[in-house]
């Protein structure tokens, strides 16, 4: 029949019936009319986007909560803020941390750091102290007795040394100098540090 047989036949049979199916659907079922309203139910990313965020306010209707935001300020809104920014600016007060100079209660830790630096290498053993003077009794790593006096005096000096003896006879000048020296560093250093004004440093207690 029409020249076809075997194989080819049934080739031809199986597109003929795809191609039916495919009519019928198309132009009786209304197929592609509704695989068209399918289609376009789907949205780009952007439109789902835009979708969401009107989809969901505070009162649960939907809006577009982006209505009414501006996007940049107008140059008298900038010029407000920047003027209540600077009238902040001028009223805050940095904490008071400034270096206040030697203190005669700074001459303890400033012993204690002295003792540690080359050339000193000393222990304090006992510590008497007044309104006016520091009386130290130290030991070098030598086992040499040291006795160290200090003064308070009322200017931007703040201390000085009465006395230094080191060794059983004070017969080791050179490391009371060395521990004068060091001290005097020492104390220096403290005194840069950024600190609270002495009244109003916090109490031990």
């Amino acid at each position: 029949m029409f020249g076809i047989t075997g194989k080819k036949f049934f080739q031809f049979r199986g597109i003929w019936i795809c191609t039916w199916i495919c009519s019928w659907v198309c132009v009786g079922g209304g197929g592609c009319e509704k695989s068209k309203a399918v289609s376009s139910d789907y949205l780009t990313v952007e439109e789902y986007l835009g979708k969401e965020v009107a989809d969901v306010s505070p009162s649960g209707e939907s809006e577009d909560v982006h209505a009414g935001i501006k996007p940049e300020l107008t140059g008298e809104e900038r010029a407000k803020v920047l003027a209540i920014m600077q009238s902040a600016a001028r009223e805050h007060v940095p904490p008071p941390f400034v270096a206040q100079g030697m203190r005669w209660t700074d001459v303890p830790e400033a012993l204690e750091l002295a003792c540690d630096k080359k050339g000193v290498e000393m222990g304090i053993v006992s510590t008497e102290a007044d309104d006016q003077h520091y009386d130290f009794q130290l030991v070098t790593i030598e086992d040499w007795p040291v006795h160290l006096v200090i003064e308070r005096l009322e200017d931007e000096r703040v201390y000085e040394v009465r006395t230094v003896e080191v060794g059983r006879f004070n017969n080791r000048p050179e490391r009371g100098d060395a521990l004068i020296d060091a001290l005097a560093e020492s104390m220096q250093e403290i005194a840069e540090r950024p600190r609270f004004p002495e009244e109003l440093e916090p109490s031990d207690g």
